[in-house]
């Protein structure tokens, strides 16, 4: 992104990393009709019963911060 940032070039960027860069007008998308293949994210816990609520909570942040459901 700091390449892309300096002008000396394009970048490959993950969309929720690009997003706030390009709100502001900072990086300009140039390939608008190609995007990044989808990488499946997993989170694997022991089980359901007794999972700390710092796992919920850094569970529900990776979703948003990935726009996932």
């Amino acid at each position: 992104m700091d390449i892309a940032l300096s002008g000396a070039g394009i970048a490959r960027l993950a969309r929720h990393l690009a997003r706030p860069k390009v709100a502001s007008r900072h990086l300009v998308r140039v390939l608008s009709d190609w995007n990044m293949p989808e990488i499946p994210v997993w989170v694997v816990i022991p089980g359901r019963r007794l999972v700390p609520t710092r796992t919920h909570l850094l569970i529900e942040a990776l979703k948003q911060d990935l726009n996932v459901s």
